[in-house]
């Protein structure tokens, strides 16, 4: 999963059983996500800086490898067919 996702699990016997992951978590100051953002030292606004900076990046990368796919496969297709120049 991408972004930010919460799964639980439940111990039985020392194995851990899954229980859920939930793909939209709390993001109350006593929410485990807050929690996890202040132990590593950004605020959240820090936080979702650099997810949406990095969703960016990502959608940015998708469009260039599919027109770089799509210039190929023109490329391809005109060294097919001699009389298109």
């Amino acid at each position: 999963m991408a972004g930010i996702t919460r799964s639980d699990f439940i111990l039985q016997d020392g194995v851990p059983h899954f229980i859920e992951t939930n793909s939209n978590p709390g993001l109350s100051s006593e929410s485990i996500v807050p929690k996890q953002v202040r132990a590593a030292g950004m605020t959240l606004a820090e936080f979702f800086d650099a997810l949406v900076k990095s969703l960016c990046l990502k959608i940015v990368s998708f469009f260039l490898e599919a027109e770089d796919f799509q210039n190929k496969t023109i490329q391809n297709e005109k060294a097919s067919i001699p009389w298109i120049i």
